[in-house]
Formats: C-alpha cells, structure tokens, sequence
C-alpha cells in the first residue's frame, strides 16, 4: 500500500508540474502590451481551466494507479480493466477540452495579433530553457574531447 502510495505521489507531483508548463506568467501578458482587463481576463481563464485540468490530472492518476495493481495480477479480469481505462479516459477527454477552451478563449481576448506575439515570445523562452539544460559537451572542434583525448 506504501509502495501505492508513493506511487500516486509521484504521479500527481508530475501532473501538477507539467500543467503548469502551459500558463502564460503575467510578466508575459505585460510585454505584449495587454491592457490591465485582458490580463486579468486571460488569468481568470487560466485559473478555471487549470483547476479542471490538474482535477483530471489526479483522476487519471488515480485510475492509472488502479490499472497497475489490477495488472499486477497474474490473470487480471479484463473487464475491470476495460472499465478503468474507459472511466481514465473519460478524465483525459474532459482535461483536453479544457485546455482547448483555454486556448480559445485567450485567444479571442488577447486578438490574432497579440497571440501570435505570445507563441513566438513563448517559443524563444522555451528554446533558452532547452539551451541553459542542456548538458555542456567536452568535445572541441575536430572531434577532440577536452581532455587531451
């Protein structure tokens, strides 16, 4: 049961951080020259729709989690786990539309233009983020390592 636990822990920890991936931090919104309005329009969005989002999140885990132990089993009933997958879907369809309907209605506040903005803006964030993670490489040019290899 620990062991179960520990697991779901893990799971919703996970959930959590990768929906979090996905807000727009107001700093952004600023840059974009939003008013003062259509920023408290797209967090009030983003506070909904996350809500439903991170809900769905744990529901799937929780779902996941019974499938493991059910599966765990030398001859699981097929049935249960046909009927956990479908109820852990139900969850998934519910997470995806909200995060659609976020992107939608964001969308239609923040205009064409300034979303296009907040893409690209967000684009370059995320390919920095990968930059400044990524691990340095010894290896010089002409193949040679900084070793003296």
């Amino acid at each position: 049961m620990k062991k179960l636990s520990a697991i779901v822990l893990i799971l919703l920890l996970t959930a959590v951080w990768v929906s979090a991936q996905d807000i727009v931090a107001e700093e952004l919104l600023k840059k974009l020259d939003l008013t003062q309005n259509q920023i408290e329009q797209v967090l009030q969005i983003q506070e909904t729709y996350q809500k439903q989002i991170r809900e769905a999140a744990l529901e799937m885990n929780v779902y996941k989690a019974e499938l493991e132990k059910l599966l765990f089993k030398e001859d699981p009933d097929m049935s249960k786990v046909k009927k956990l997958l479908e109820e852990s879907l139900k969850w998934r369809l519910q997470s995806e539309m909200a995060a659609i309907t976020e992107r939608v209605e964001t969308r239609k506040i923040m205009g064409e233009e300034k979303w296009g903005q907040m893409l690209r803006l967000k684009k370059r964030l995320i390919e920095r983020k990968q930059m400044q993670t990524q691990p340095r490489s010894n290896t010089l040019p002409g193949g040679k390592n900084g070793t003296g290899n």
